[in-house]
């Protein structure tokens, strides 16, 4: 295998800036508002507005339209139903210390959700 040359590195880290706004300011908006909406929509016409949505310059990155194509469509699948809304579990209340509301979050998980007790971190940042 060789080293990329110059103009291929550029062209993929265009590439990947194209891919990442799109995902960022197109797919997951439109993801959380299909979810919010608690709509129903098929995988393919999800798929089919991912590919239009290269073709608005909002999500290019700067590049040029007419340049931009992709190489193979999106692949968009769940395999399943899935509840993606958020549900919030008030534990504490306003002004609680940190060290209370880290301790009320673990009575929770060990109540719920007992396996993930040792992948919660002990600190913040």
């Amino acid at each position: 295998m060789a080293a990329k040359e110059e103009g291929e590195l550029q062209l993929m880290r265009k590439a990947a800036a194209i891919t990442s706004e799109v995902f960022t300011k197109f797919f997951k908006e439109r993801v959380m508002e299909i979810v919010d909406a608690d709509e129903k929509v098929r995988h393919s016409k999800l798929a089919e507005a991912v590919e239009k949505a290269i073709e608005e310059k909002k999500f290019l990155a700067g590049a040029d339209p007419s340049a931009v194509e992709m190489c193979y469509p999106p692949i968009i699948q769940s395999g399943g139903n899935y509840n993606l809304k958020f549900s919030v579990v008030r534990v504490t209340s306003p002004g609680a210390k940190l060290c209370d509301v880290y301790a009320a979050v673990m009575d929770v998980v060990k109540k719920q959700r007992p396996e993930l007790l040792g992948k919660i971190t002990k600190n913040l940042g």
